[in-house]
């Protein structure tokens, strides 16, 4: 086994985090691969890995807007409506300057914080026109450089998912008994912690 191209974090990062210099690799790179992507489900965010001059298609319904999820940009070369007809009904949006307003415009308007940009805002089509064109981006995607707190939120599902992979609410080890505090919506184990999914809120990607 290896890591995968989108793993948030590196196995020496993981054994570090649970303090166990003697865990199976193989394991460890399970456990970064699956929590990676359990990160990147929970948030719709592309963290890794950052490609480049990649084209990628979607579906417009023609309402304005066009939501990118789960992918995000970082710069664009051309979009390109229409791209399921023939070639010459597709047309190439220029990016909205000034008072023309039939191109394409990023958003956010100024990007993420992470230099990303989430959505795309489109002509609108016309009632008469058949709606669902298909809509192809070519450009650079995903982030540049992963950021820390995101990579902790895997390394803290990590952990938690290798000491206790059962989800066990409690333990008793001998005579002492422990049991982990909450309300019972949010047992640790497999599924992200609290402490990780609180580090991601602020990268959830709002749903238009």
């Amino acid at each position: 086994m290896a890591l995968n191209t989108d793993a948030l974090a590196t196995v020496d990062q993981a054994r570090a985090m649970i303090r166990d210099q003697a865990a199976d690799n193989d394991l460890l790179e399970l456990l970064v691969n699956g929590y990676s992507r359990a990160c990147a489900l929970y948030t719709r965010r592309e963290f890794k890995p950052a490609t480049d001059d990649e084209a990628r298609t979607f579906r417009y319904s023609g309402g304005g807007f066009l939501d990118l999820a789960p992918y995000e940009l970082r710069d664009v070369t051309t979009v390109v409506v229409g791209t399921d007809l023939p070639t010459v009904d597709q047309v190439t949006l220029d990016e909205q300057s000034g008072t023309q307003q039939a191109g394409y415009r990023l958003e956010p308007r100024q990007g993420t914080l992470d230099g990303t940009f989430l959505r795309l805002s489109l002509p609108t089509m016309h009632a008469l026109e058949p709606h669902h064109h298909q809509v192809t981006v070519t450009g650079d995607w995903g982030m540049d450089t992963v950021p820390g707190d995101v990579t902790l939120a895997c390394l803290i599902a990590v952990a938690n998912g290798y000491r206790n992979p059962e989800a066990f609410a409690s333990r008793q080890l001998g005579e002492l008994a422990l049991v982990e505090a909450g309300d019972g919506g949010d047992i640790a184990g497999q599924s992200l912690p609290d402490a990780a999914r609180n580090l991601l809120k602020p990268y959830r990607r709002p749903r238009i």
